[in-house]
């Protein structure tokens, strides 16, 4: 056993050394000491008769929460858990003051100290008729229907008192009507819960009680997990008005209208409207005046009288009742983004009674997005610490989360405000940042990316940490010089010919800067270094002197006579180069008599092979191929062909195309302007919703920009790249079964 433990105690360890994200902290809008264990503010208490939500300040997404309450002045605590921001409490008493605390798991049940007192009264006081709740939570009632109107109350913790006038009966009618119960846990005595009772009374002559003859009006029992439905008759000497009606479920007896005990499990008051019927509507002409992600605005032409509304998702079957108005218009808030709903409205006939509900009018909400391009500013930097924040921006909360390394994302932080400090990092090194903006109550738009860095220590760059790539894919005259040392926002380059004494430099944004010498054809050599900026303004020293010899006449020049056809059906063909020498070989290719280039590069860096993929059958297609040899720039070679056979044989090979399945035909992708300074326009058009996403990288494979669309038909973006340095970069657009690669260039005004 003492073997056992000490094992364990190693994996903890082990794992605190090599995973960086269990070392990095936040502070958000009300940051917090760095090494303190805070516990969060309840924030609000709403109380019904018998139950409460408390609501905190969540700063940190699935950490364990602690509360604890007690009636005030009692010295015994009541104590849950929940890893969320709220906890629905049931089973309290009415007209009771309460007092509730908080804390937080820190880690492995080390917890912050409990937080200040929060009072609250439960409902109830001043009620006229007596009150029936419930002892325990151990099943309520979901949804009551009466007649065409079903109002979804949910959990009320015992006893709800929904008095809003909604339900309304004609005087000898029978009432359709239907109770949804949910059992929320398995009791032991099974045989005392395989059954539920329901008991409704309606106090026809309104004296505050339910104990008149006729007043208990329906009795029976039903499963605890089914919908209950069946009718009740008014009877025709009902008196009209409005007066109240309790509905009770109840486990192993039926309920009385006054009881309180371990049986009832739950008690709705509501409110009904007994009323001779009143004159039909005609149809009503909506308008939407307004919708966002999360709320409408919605109006009709009509005088200003009485109207109550309800709305409800649509192919839902449950209506959410607003209250009554006077004015012909309604305003919605706590709605779901990008979701169908229908809305209807009734008017007063005077004393509480109601016309029938209109005709259903539709509306979807919009989807929340961060539609345009986020500005971000690092407003702090330091070795182990930076301060990030959203230039522009008034959304209800963010949320953020950063990486190493794409793959591994620490924990999810919300703050109010759109900023975030983040600590305990390691210095010198590039983070991947993302941020959530909350448009409306409970909907978030997509992730969006950005990158930051942290200041390391201002030395020399290695020479294994600088390189030298050329751009053989669209144009053969530029140099691309690299520093894998990125963490840093500023570079600077120079360059002179071999046995001179005079440097020419420049400086970039990015850590690699594309070099187009004119001299690129003569028969000499250069040498080159990189520094960089480092923290407080110091420049560190230059990099050590790399050399790049431009011989034309080291190389064979590129021709298709070295190019040996290895195979070839009718889809599919594989080329290759053969030749002693050459590194980074790249292809070009197109169906003859077409107007443009295919490019593509082999799969490795000195791979002479190349698999082509999705070609049609019996077609001739016309090929080109360059490549890069000891600092030599070769053009393309000649220009040779060769035919697809007419049958379709089992295709080989692994093409450097992204693959497709079920491709799309005839899918347009148009992308201007292009060239661009920075800004430029993607369009097409898709036959389905689809998810779409737009993702553009530089040179060396870097994601500089990522979007993602939803539920697209029509693609219209305007993507905003200005910020990023002149030079050659590479758009995917890829839906689940489709992905295209277009080259962007940028040229910087």
């Amino acid at each position: 056993m003492k073997n056992y433990t000490h094992r364990i105690l190693l994996l903890w360890l082990l794992f605190f050394m090599v995973n960086p994200l269990s070392w990095g902290k936040v502070k958000t809008a009300e940051p917090p000491t760095s090494m303190a264990c805070e516990a969060p503010n309840i924030t609000a208490l709403d109380a019904g008769p018998s139950s409460c939500q408390v609501t905190l300040s969540l700063l940190e997404l699935n950490v364990n929460y602690q509360f604890r309450y007690r009636i005030k002045g009692k010295s015994t605590w009541e104590t849950q858990t929940t890893k969320g921001a709220t906890l629905h409490l049931a089973g309290l008493q009415a007209c009771t003051d309460y007092e509730f605390q908080v804390r937080k798991d820190c880690f492995n049940n080390q917890f912050s100290d409990w937080s200040t007192f929060q009072n609250i009264k439960t409902q109830g006081c001043n009620e006229a008729y007596c009150l029936a709740y419930a002892n325990r939570s151990d099943g309520y009632i979901e949804q009551f229907s009466f007649g065409e109107v079903a109002y979804q109350s949910g959990n009320d913790g015992g006893l709800g008192l929904h008095l809003a006038p909604r339900f309304i009966a004609n005087p000898g009618t029978e009432i359709p009507f239907s109770i949804t119960p949910v059992k929320t846990i398995e009791f032991w005595d099974l045989d005392a819960y395989h059954r539920v009772y329901y008991t409704i009374f309606i106090d026809f002559n309104r004296d505050k009680d339910f104990d008149d003859p006729g007043e208990y009006i329906f009795k029976d029992e039903g499963a605890p997990d089914k919908v209950y439905s069946w009718k009740m008759a008014i009877p025709k000497t009902a008196p009209q008005g409005l007066t109240r009606m309790r509905v009770i479920m109840s486990r192993k007896t039926l309920g009385k209208a006054c009881e309180r005990s371990i049986n009832i499990l739950e008690v709705e008051d509501h409110t009904l409207g007994i009323f001779t019927p009143c004159p039909a509507w005609q149809p009503v002409d909506f308008k939407l005046d307004s919708a966002s992600s999360g709320s409408a605005q919605l109006s009709f032409t009509g005088e200003n009288l009485g109207y109550s509304w309800r709305y409800r998702i649509k192919g839902n079957t449950s209506w959410i009742f607003t209250d009554s108005t006077t004015s012909p218009k309604l305003s919605i808030a706590g709605l779901i983004q990008n979701i169908e709903y229908e809305v209807q409205v009734r008017r007063s006939c005077g004393g509480g009674n109601w016309s029938s509900f209109s005709n259903t009018y539709a509306f979807k909400t919009q989807v929340c997005s961060n539609s345009r391009e986020l500005t971000w500013n690092t407003y702090l930097r330091e070795k182990s610490r930076v301060g990030l924040e959203l230039l522009g921006q008034n959304a209800l909360n963010y949320r953020w989360r950063y990486s190493p390394d794409y793959f591994n994302w620490s924990p999810v932080y919300e703050s109010k405000v759109p900023k975030i400090e983040l600590d305990s990092l390691s210095p010198g090194k590039v983070y991947q940042v993302e941020v959530s903006i909350e448009c409306s109550a409970g909907n978030w738009s997509n992730w969006t990316r950005s990158s930051f860095f942290t200041w390391g220590e201002c030395q020399q760059i290695p020479s294994s940490q600088i390189s030298i790539g050329i751009d053989l894919n669209f144009r053969s005259d530029i140099i691309i010089l690299t520093s894998k040392m990125q963490a840093a926002n500023q570079f600077f380059w120079r360059f002179r010919k071999l046995g001179t004494t005079q440097w020419v430099q420049v400086s970039t944004n990015s850590p690699y800067y594309d070099w187009s010498p004119s001299f690129v054809i003569s028969e000499v050599a250069y040498e080159w270094q990189v520094s960089y900026l480092c923290e407080n303004g110091q420049k560190s020293e230059w990099s050590e002197v790399k050399q790049i010899a431009f011989s034309p006449k080291v190389c064979e020049p590129a021709q298709t006579k070295f190019v040996k056809i290895k195979r070839i059906n009718a889809t599919s063909a594989v080329l290759y180069v053969d030749l002693p020498y050459g590194v980074q070989f790249s292809w070009r290719w197109w169906e003859k008599g077409k107007p443009f280039w295919i490019y593509s590069s082999s799969s490795s860096y000195a791979n002479k092979e190349i698999v082509l993929n999705k070609l049609k059958p019996n077609t001739t297609y016309e090929y080109q191929f360059s490549y890069w040899c000891t600092y030599s720039i070769l053009g393309w070679s000649d220009t040779h062909s060769f035919k697809t056979l007419n049958e379709f044989p089992p295709s080989f090979g692994d093409s450097v195309q992204v693959s497709i399945k079920n491709p799309p035909r005839n899918i347009p992708i148009v992308v201007s302007p292009n060239p661009n300074p920075g800004v430029f326009r993607v369009e097409s058009a898709f036959t389905e919703p689809k998810k779409i996403t737009l993702t553009v990288r530089d040179l060396i494979g870097r994601v500089v920009f990522r979007r993602e669309l939803q539920d697209q038909i029509v693609l219209d973006e305007t993507l905003q790249l200005s910020k990023q340095a002149a030079g050659t970069y590479f758009l995917e657009i890829r839906t689940a079964e489709f992905s295209k690669i277009e080259k962007i260039i940028i040229q910087q005004p």
